[in-house]
């Protein structure tokens, strides 16, 4: 996302890890995945962490699945 995040962001990234237990790897390639598809909106960022945890997917294979 090449910027430095606000407060709100690193709430939402502490979100995923914390609550969701998206691991930090998943985490790196849910903002590479969001940026590929032409959004940088932590709104996006966190409506497809949220569907990927629903769908259960743990890792970066999976998630490329």
């Amino acid at each position: 996302m090449n910027k430095v995040f606000t407060q709100r962001e690193c709430q939402v990234f502490g979100y995923l890890y914390d609550e969701l237990k998206l691991s930090a790897e998943l985490l790196e390639y849910l903002v590479e995945y969001c940026v590929s598809k032409g959004s940088t909106s932590l709104h996006y960022l966190e409506k497809v962490g949220i569907a990927w945890h629903e769908a259960g997917i743990t890792t970066v294979e999976m998630a490329k699945q």
